[in-house]
């Protein structure tokens, strides 16, 4: 009987009773936490607000898309930076012009 790539000489499907019970007795792993850039940690409970909070400000529709984009990419560097949060004040504050430098910079992406 040829051996098939997985290893098994069985179809996946002849063994899916098998392949379920050791699944269920597998201890389930958990990172421990998120590394946002080189040398910043977030534990995984602090990653999971964030990853809420960046999805809800890229559903709120009733903001501009910039703004959502904007507010997310403040909240991201404020992480990095390790500098407080305030996406009331980021909701409010003037958007930065688009410069000509800035247009090529997102031309380049």
């Amino acid at each position: 009987m040829r051996q098939r790539a997985s290893g098994s000489r069985h179809p996946l499907q002849d063994r899916e009773d098998d392949l379920r019970e050791r699944l269920a007795q597998t201890e389930p792993r958990q990172a421990n936490g998120f590394r946002l850039v080189k040398g910043v940690e977030v534990p995984w409970e602090r990653f999971r607000d964030i990853e809420r909070a960046l999805c809800d400000i890229l559903a709120a529709d009733e903001l501009p898309l910039r703004r959502r984009l904007y507010v997310g990419t403040r909240l991201l560097s404020a992480l990095k930076e390790n500098e407080p949060l305030d996406l009331n004040q980021w909701s409010n504050e003037p958007l930065p012009e688009i410069t000509g430098e800035l247009r090529e910079a997102i031309r380049a992406c």
